[in-house]
């Protein structure tokens, strides 16, 4: 542990002797003291803020509290538990002192006196709880404990905490656990040997941000910088690592983030979530800064969708209150500008033209709705058409000349048709999924797919089912539309697909959380790119940015994320900084289809 002026570290271990060290001249450590006491290992030391006194916890099952000021001298020795006391933690006020122990207890104590304050039983059954974490504002206490558990609990009244939110099983087990100095992450490490990092900035609300693996063996401990901007881990396998935390490059909504669009001057993307809400986006440095988000019609109105203008500053968004056009030229103060795309039922789906001059709607009874928004403050009706409603049309999508809209309508079909007169939209023949895509077997039997979504570029047509299968098709001709290539695909289903804007790539979220992405320069024959691990559950929402490098993406783990998704430029930064071989193995799953070169 280091003292709070940084000139002193204490350091103890197996032979339950406890070091100081003057690092003053961090490349010339000099032991100063040694301070002995405790019988068997010491297992924690933490100095209190003033730096005069040290805390110490050991296998003899106490706490041991040692003036500092001058030559060391034993204060006080707690008889703290009935088994060794593997954590301890300090409130920033250095009063008290809260300690994790292998009996399966969490306890507070006054360090002033020694008293026993209050106990928190975090694993009930016979777990030990190896970790204990004060929150900066000393408000909140963390607890981590052999079965995973992860718990916060309020100890604004030290001799009555208060369990306040709870996660369970992101560990295998967790034997180290922490607060960042500006308290909006916690760390937790253990068995499992990854670092979960999870985002309290609500206490109330534990928010899973990354898991991080690498390490090979158990992760015992884990600390902040001063700034909050890095993070340390070690473990048993002899590695100590450091992780820029600027490169978490997420944000988050309270509920699933279901879909992503991107301003195409790439200046803002936004969002729609579960949580009820429409948010705009600042992409800064592969990061996500929000900017505002859309006023809600009703104190409890449900966002539905949202589309983002091609040429204009104008956000569409649906709600189950209502449709708005909104003027985003402030997007700090979004303005609304017209109400008048309406229906019969809520708006599901929407997608301005690529000549932002029509908006396509899908109502959730089947209706297609087209409308003229050449004024965005004056919308008229152009046209309209109803689908089989079987299922709910999801997604719509234009062709690259405005003249065809693609419907997924959820069964097991793309519907195409020509909406190059609104006033007559015309329908093409319908394009069977099951007669191109592998389908699923249920119950012994192949069954019918739902096609779950669809993306455009050109004329070239991406889609993807309920399976784990996805196409590409030429939609030159809508009344025969022809099959290019597949999409390779090894994991989970294919949640959503986008394009980049120069057409050479297909990204897709995933069931199994992670982020795929496709060069399809050659559409008949695709190739994986990249596969993006970083999310905690499925994805949903993927776009890009218009430099074609940028991806941000979203799903139910309730964060928005942003990827440079440069490989030739990743795999040039690693050649920079490291001298590194990496066998033809790594190099291909870290940088699938770049020729491997000599590193740096």
């Amino acid at each position: 542990a280091f003292s709070p002026d940084g000139r002193t570290v204490a350091a103890a271990g197996w032979d339950g002797v406890i070091r100081l060290f003057d690092v003053s001249n961090p490349r010339r450590p000099v032991e100063k003291a040694r301070i002995t006491g405790h019988e068997g290992q010491v297992q924690a030391v933490q100095f209190t803020p003033d730096g005069r006194t040290l805390v110490s916890s050991g296998q003899d099952k106490t706490i041991r509290v040692w003036d500092i000021s001058g030559p060391a001298t034993l204060v006080r020795t707690i008889q703290a538990h009935d088994n060794l006391v593997h954590g301890i933690s300090l409130n920033r006020a250095g009063t008290t002192i809260a300690s994790a122990s292998w009996d399966g207890s969490v306890k507070l104590w006054d360090l002033a006196t020694g008293d026993h304050l209050s106990t928190i039983d975090p694993a009930p059954g016979n777990f030990e709880s190896d970790a204990v974490a004060f929150h900066p504002d000393g408000r909140i206490v963390a607890t981590g404990a052999d079965n995973g558990d992860v718990l916060l609990w309020d100890v604004t009244d030290p001799r009555n905490p208060v369990r306040i939110a709870a996660a369970t099983g992101r560990n295998l087990s967790v034997h180290t656990i922490a607060f960042s100095p500006d308290g909006k992450f916690l760390a937790s490490g253990g068995g499992d040997k990854t670092t979960q990092i999870w985002d309290v900035s609500d206490p109330a609300k534990l928010r899973p941000v990354t898991a991080l693996a690498g390490h090979t063996d158990t992760l015992w401990s884990v600390a902040f910088s001063p700034d909050s901007r890095q993070m340390v881990t070690a473990t048993t396998d002899a590695e100590v690592r450091v992780l820029d935390l600027a490169n978490l490059n997420y944000a988050h909504h309270t509920w699933t983030v279901w879909k992503l669009d991107y301003d195409k001057r790439g200046r803002y993307f936004a969002s729609v979530s579960s949580d009820g809400t429409i948010k705009l986006w600042r992409p800064d440095d592969r990061h996500a800064q929000e900017i505002s988000t859309l006023p809600k019609l009703t104190p409890d109105d449900e966002a539905l969708t949202v589309d983002v203008h091609p040429e204009r500053d104008v956000v569409f968004g649906a709600t189950m209150a209502g449709n708005v056009l909104w003027d985003v030229t402030d997007r700090g103060k979004p303005r609304e500008l017209s109400r008048a795309v309406t229906g019969s039922q809520p708006v599901v789906a929407a997608k301005f033209s690529h000549d932002g001059k029509m908006l396509a709607v899908s109502e959730d009874s089947g209706v297609i709705g087209l409308w003229n928004v050449t004024d965005p403050a004056n919308p008229v009706k152009a046209g309209s058409f109803a689908v089989p409603k079987t299922y709910t049309v999801w997604q719509v999508e234009f062709s690259g000349d405005d003249r065809t809209l693609v419907i997924a309508n959820g069964r097991h079909e793309l519907q195409l048709w020509d909406v190059s007169n609104p006033a007559s939209p015309r329908a093409y023949p319908a394009l069977h999924t099951d007669d191109n895509l592998n389908p699923i077997r249920r119950g012994g039997q192949a069954g019918r797919e739902e096609v779950m979504t669809v993306v455009i570029h050109g004329n070239v047509m991406a889609f993807a089912n309920s399976g784990n299968s996805g196409a590409l098709y030429d939609i030159s001709d809508p009344a025969q539309p022809r099959r290019l290539g597949t999409l390779p695909n090894d994991g989970g289903p294919l949640q959503r697909l986008a394009f980049s804007p120069d057409g050479t790539l297909v990204a897709a979220g995933t069931t199994d959380d992670v982020i795929r992405v496709w060069d399809v320069r050659d559409a008949r024959n695709p190739q994986l790119r990249a596969v993006l691990h970083g999310h905690t559950e499925r994805v949903w929402g993927v776009a890009f940015a218009p430099d074609n490098r940028t991806l941000v993406t979203s799903g139910v783990d309730r964060t928005v994320r942003v990827w440079d998704i440069d490989v030739e430029a990743t795999a040039a930064r690693v050649c920079a900084t490291t001298t590194a071989h990496l066998s033809n193995q790594h190099w291909e799953h870290y940088f699938p289809g770049v020729e491997p070169r000599p590193l740096c």
